[in-house]
């Protein structure tokens, strides 16, 4: 090893042990499961104990500015994905994030709605009620090895085919999709890719084109 490699390596792991303390409980477990419910780093912790506070206290400080925080957010946000803050919307959670998508993307009776048999159940359930409610199909794509198959992906494209809806990363076996080359079909064929991105953000790098 190259002496410039060993300070990089170095480097990392200073980087990578000054994160692992923001998080109490790994000095005595390794959580693999960062989506649904969590545990709290020290800085999120300390962000939600300030905010219940300042609610309580007797004399307000009403300087404080929930809309310059959303600011701050979408800024943060977009730079995570390569994005323009503008394009940024602030949900309560994934499968609110779902919903708007579901309930809000331009769909008409009989259109398609492509998603994995394998797909994870707030990704199926929300376009199955969208399905109930609104008239789309729902068209299911053939999973291979239980992976997602950019192959039968592309064969399940009709006329009627207007999104696609997946997990960035899938919740059961950890397969990581190959969003770019699945963005490119989508744009091809002008069709809406809705990403479940929970499984993967802030781990696994991810910029969107726009």
């Amino acid at each position: 090893m190259k002496k410039s490699d060993a300070s990089t390596d170095s480097a990392v792991r200073k980087d990578f042990e000054a994160v692992r303390k923001g998080f109490p409980h790994t000095a005595n477990v390794t959580y693999f499961n960062s989506a649904s419910y969590g545990p709290f780093c020290n800085g999120v912790a300390e962000a939600i104990r300030g905010n219940v506070e300042l609610r309580l206290a007797a004399e307000r400080d009403d300087s404080h500015d929930a809309f310059s925080t959303s600011d701050e957010l979408r800024a943060a946000y977009a730079k995570m994905i390569g994005a323009s803050a503008r394009s940024i919307g602030i949900g309560l959670n994934t499968s609110h994030g779902l919903n708007v998508a579901a309930f809000g993307l331009p769909l008409k009776k009989g259109d398609e709605v492509l998603i994995s048999d394998i797909e994870f159940p707030a990704v199926a359930y929300t376009w199955r009620a969208a399905a109930e409610r609104r008239g789309p199909k729902i068209k299911l794509v053939k999973s291979h090895n239980l992976c997602f198959d950019i192959g039968e992906f592309e064969k399940a494209i009709g006329n009627r085919t207007r999104v696609l809806s997946l997990s960035y990363v899938q919740f059961f076996n950890g397969f990581k999709n190959d969003l770019k080359t699945i963005g490119e079909i989508c744009r091809k064929h002008d069709i809406y890719l809705v990403v479940d991105g929970i499984q993967g953000m802030g781990v696994e790098p991810l910029m969107v084109v726009f």
